[in-house]
């Protein structure tokens, strides 16, 4: 063993690795033979392609270039094509309209409107699917359900009235529909509602609201079972359960409790938690310590039902097709798989996201961890990882620097599944913190709901708890003696970039920062920003302009004087989320402050990199510049 300070060790993990390895696994859907999903692929200048798999667990890609299966509804996107009867449907990024081909054939253009669509159904009469209209003299997107021709492209508006929507969701026989929807300024996860109704020729009749005996809560992902009874997920519990509408009697019945999620929060439209076939049910939920699949007879009394318990820590994306669950899966020591699993449990990996053989001795195992926190949840959740590299050692009597890592959202979560860029960190001596603080998903709504204003005569917390249970979870780890106190740092992207940025200006804790395109001025984040979260800040900080002075004293770009600490900026030229004159100002004020800044904007990316090139100059950067600030002097 060679002895190196922490954070000088030499990984096996390159930036170039990690961005080659990065690849994203979307969307499962099945036709005929085949199973199809989306892979978003670095080195293909981030394009989304469509791959086919066989029964044998053959591929090909079925999306010629430069064609990109990704839409922008909501900015964040969603499910973005579909299959029926060897036609492939998808949304290009490029131009964001419709497209059409049969494999091996070039694509169609279907739509020419300025229309963006997700999560398609293909029916007898066209495509149902969420839709949001930008067009001039618009104040904002217009959101519906949409029926598009396929023959002419007309796209017709046959469910509107809300903000939102997601889940157009088809029983068997199409003629009956399912969906969620909600309007500001609530977020989904936030009070949404179910309805339900007929399907004839195409259009809605007999529109039916579901109520669930509680005035707020939202729901998730309804689906018609072989009774033409509604299964569906909810929070009226606190937590996300499943429950049942059956049709005949319009009664509710809760298929399981468990003081567990069986959801997650709706950034993404479209993503599956559970699947049937005939009268089972599958649903995947989840802990601290990994997610299960429960199956459920639907021929039995709730609440009885079984476990698969998988190699998974995470599942997502969830389908049945032809008597086999599709899923995502990862764990703590598996990076993301594509994987066909018999329905009593037997595993068959189709196809995995990275490469790079990282033996299982460099692997940092995270550890989840409760700690007390001054923020009014009184306790705060995040996942630690220790150094780990079988070919170094410390020096006697140091300790490791620690980076806390903030997720976005920040209604968000983050998980232990296996992380190349986690490891990239811990391969090199660095210990990691990956926080869950309270406002998160996965503990339940009243966690959920932690940075929410409590009436609106109070602003919210966002700016206040986060960066509480950021800088409790530093001083518990100083507190155990696993970290050195004196070299700590804080990084994120998007909201997590907000949080990075507050903590240095309103703590101490940090060494430096990293923020990945991240809020800087959160009124004109509010003023300025797309539709989905252009009134999320009412619930988070407050409304306007009753607000106005809370909104400019927890903006870092208010308060540079009070940023000591060197901070490193990385933003997408392109980003519709968080503009890119939001990264300019700050970097030009900390300039005039007199503190160490570095900024790159990087051309053609928007809200998230997906170029190669872009993901090996942010982590080299980001390596350098802590080295840089642990050990000045030192290259």
């Amino acid at each position: 063993m060679k002895e190196l300070p922490y954070g000088t060790w030499q990984s096996p993990i390159s930036a170039a690795q990690l961005a080659s390895n990065s690849i994203k696994y979307f969307d499962i859907v099945g036709d005929q033979d085949f199973i199809y999903n989306v892979e978003m692929r670095p080195n293909d200048a981030g394009r989304y392609v469509i791959v086919q798999y066989d029964s044998h667990g053959n591929c090909k890609d079925v999306l010629p270039s430069p064609y990109s299966a990704r839409t922008r509804v909501h900015e964040y996107g969603g499910r973005s094509f579909t299959v029926k009867n060897g036609i492939v449907y998808f949304v290009n990024f490029a131009d964001q309209n419709l497209y059409k081909f049969k494999i091996g054939e070039n694509p169609q253009q279907v739509t020419k409107d300025s229309v963006r669509l997700a999560e398609l159904n293909v029916t007898a009469y066209g495509l149902i699917a969420v839709a949001e209209r930008h067009a001039p003299g618009f104040k904002e997107a217009q959101n519906f359900l949409a029926l598009v021709d396929e023959s002419t492209g007309n796209i017709i508006e046959i469910e509107t009235g809300y903000d939102f929507y997601a889940f157009p969701t088809l029983n068997a026989k199409q003629n009956k529909i399912a969906w969620i929807c909600w309007n500001h300024p609530n977020m989904p996860w936030d009070d949404s509602e179910l309805w339900v109704a007929d399907l004839i020729n195409g259009a809605i009749k007999n529109k039916k609201r579901i109520e669930n005996g509680s005035q707020h809560q939202s729901f998730h992902q309804p689906l018609w079972n072989f009774k033409d009874d509604l299964v569906f997920i909810a929070d009226k519990s606190n937590w996300w359960n499943p429950y049942l509408w059956q049709a005949d009697t319009d009664t509710i019945i809760p298929i399981l409790h468990q003081d567990t999620e069986f959801a997650d929060g709706l950034w993404i439209l479209g993503s599956t938690v559970f699947a049937q076939y005939q009268n089972f049910l599958f649903f995947t939920y989840g802990s601290d310590n990994g997610t299960k699949i429960a199956v459920v007879d639907q021929n039995i009394e709730f609440p009885n039902f079984y476990n698969l318990n998988l190699p998974y820590s995470t599942i997502e994306d969830i389908i049945v097709y032809n008597q086999k669950l599709y899923f995502i899966g990862a764990s703590a020591t598996k990076p993301p798989e594509l994987v066909c699993c018999s329905l009593d449990g037997a595993i068959k990996v189709l196809a995995v996201s990275s490469h790079l053989a990282l033996a299982e001795s460099y692997i940092s195992v995270p550890e989840h961890i409760e700690f007390p926190t001054e923020s009014r949840q009184k306790i705060a959740h995040a996942y630690f990882y220790k150094p780990k590299n079988p070919e170094y050692i410390a020096p006697e009597g140091t300790k490791p620097p620690l980076i806390v890592v903030i997720h976005g959202g920040p209604t968000s979560a983050t998980n232990n599944a296996f992380s190349l860029e986690k490891q990239y960190w811990t391969t090199r001596g660095f210990a990691v913190a990956d926080v869950n603080y309270g406002g998160s998903t996965g503990y339940g709504r009243k966690y959920r709901k932690a940075l929410q204003r409590d009436s609106e005569d109070q602003p919210g917390y966002w700016g206040v708890i986060d960066i509480k249970d950021c800088e409790a979870c530093v001083k518990y780890l100083v507190a155990e003696n696993l970290v050195d106190p004196k070299k700590v740092v804080i990084r994120g992207r998007s909201a997590g970039g907000y949080t990075t940025l507050a903590a240095l200006q309103f703590t101490r804790e940090f060494a430096a920062g990293a923020s990945y395109f991240g809020v800087t001025d959160i009124l004109a984040l509010a003023q300025d920003t797309h539709k989905f979260e252009s009134r999320y800040m009412d619930q988070l900080v407050g409304s306007l302009p009753k607000f106005a002075e809370i909104y400019s004293t927890r903006s870092p770009i208010n308060n540079l004087e009070k940023i000591c600490a060197p901070v490193l900026v990385l933003q997408g030229a392109e980003d519709k989320i968080v503009p890119p004159e939001q990264a300019e100002v700050l970097v030009e004020g900390l300039k005039a402050h007199n503190v160490r800044v570095e900024y790159v904007l990087y051309a053609g990316e928007q809200h998230g990199f997906r170029k190669a090139e872009t993901i090996i100059d942010a982590w080299t950067r980001e390596l350098e510049f802590y080295l840089s600030v642990f050990y000045p002097g030192v290259t």
